[in-house]
């Protein structure tokens, strides 16, 4: 068995989208939260941990496999993961169940080529922040935020592509690298 990589499937936040972001979560000013980097901003479709070469391979054909047409995506909502420990703040996704479809066209592609699949349930969001160790009064700040903003519009785009993209950790950070894209075959 060989090494394996981390690699994800994602649609990527334009820079418009990812300005908007930023400027939230830098307003908070919360020394204990590191604000992800706007060439980070993604909505992870599938995560896998370790992926193969071999397995790599079937997850871009199941990618290119996959018929969706372009469609809109708007995060409206600020929430966090998981309320009783907080450790990232996300930006919430609603759309016109393109992104559902899309998701489950892709799950099946993927099953078809024998790739494996988290069992927990799609939650469509954008990673904002992660936290540090909450004490009780960051925690009760994050609470407050969390009631207050829970229909915080942050912007909408047009989902026109997918990509698969590995990543490296590091002691600054992961760094992704492109593997893959799949534009969209049509518009809904």
């Amino acid at each position: 068995m060989g090494y394996g990589y981390r690699a994800f499937i994602c649609i990527e936040v334009p820079e418009e989208v990812r300005v908007r972001i930023r400027s939230f979560a830098e307003s908070l000013h919360w020394p204990w939260a590191r604000i992800v980097p706007d060439s980070q901003l993604h909505i992870t479709l599938f995560f896998f941990e370790s992926a193969e070469e071999a397995q790599l391979k079937g997850i871009a054909s199941a990618m290119s496999g996959t018929n969706f047409g372009a469609f809109n995506i708007t995060l409206a909502g600020v929430d966090v993961f998981t309320p009783d420990r907080p450790h990232v703040l996300v930006a919430r996704v609603t759309d016109d169940k393109g992104l559902a479809s899309l998701y489950r066209s892709l799950e099946y592609g993927l099953h078809k080529f024998g790739v494996r699949t988290d069992e927990r349930p799609f939650v469509p969001h954008v990673t904002m922040a992660r936290f540090k160790r909450l004490g009780p009064g960051a925690l009760a700040e994050v609470v407050s935020m969390h009631m207050r903003l829970s229909g915080e519009a942050l912007g909408t785009f047009r989902c026109g592509e997918i990509k698969l993209k590995r990543s490296t950790l590091t002691p600054k950070g992961p760094i992704y690298e492109d593997l893959h894209t799949v534009p969209a075959s049509h518009s809904i």
